[in-house]
């Protein structure tokens, strides 16, 4: 029975995030629409990892309020997952999120390993790089990058912060 129940609710999940892929097809939605699907989407990964690590958010009620790109946050929380957390007990990804001289803030956060300075100085070049043909397989933070650049400006971006061995930290800034 608990099985049938597990079965279900990650259908249930599927459809949800299913369509929201599906709506707003000019790619902007409010920024809780982003969260609602980050919910679906870490449900999934929660059961997907037995539930080993957690999630919580912080964020401003004007932040939620915000329209951003469609799946701008997915690829960085799927990032903390996977580098950070994913062979981690107790692992914690916190999500927050403002908005200050009128600037959108968000903020990923893991308590995972981290990374050292040569790797985090080479994920960085990755990420600001417009050759896609580099050794790395991501194309996900490269790519939220681009978005924003091109809707913002250059003066806005992915930066990355890590702490080894506590955690580590991706911040996005736009308009």
């Amino acid at each position: 029975v608990e099985y049938l129940h597990e079965e279900m609710k990650k259908k249930s999940v599927l459809g949800e995030m299913l369509e929201y892929l599906v709506y707003e097809k000019d790619g902007q939605v409010y920024f809780q629409q982003e969260l609602d699907y980050i919910n679906s989407y870490t449900k999934i990964q929660q059961i997907r990892y037995s539930d080993s690590f957690s999630i919580s958010m912080n964020i401003t009620e004007e932040a939620r309020r915000c329209v951003i790109h469609k799946l701008l946050i997915q690829p960085i929380v799927e990032n903390a997952i996977n580098h950070g957390l994913v062979d981690k007990e107790n692992g914690e990804l916190l999500i927050s999120a403002w908005v200050g001289e009128e600037v959108l803030q968000i903020v990923v956060r893991d308590n995972g390993a981290g990374m050292d300075e040569q790797t985090l100085e080479r994920l960085m070049k990755h990420v600001r790089s417009e050759n896609r043909e580099s050794k790395h397989k991501s194309i996900g933070l490269p790519n939220i990058q681009e978005r924003l650049v091109l809707k913002y400006g250059s003066q806005y971006g992915i930066s990355i912060k890590s702490e080894p061995p506590k955690e580590g930290k991706k911040v996005i800034s736009m308009r």
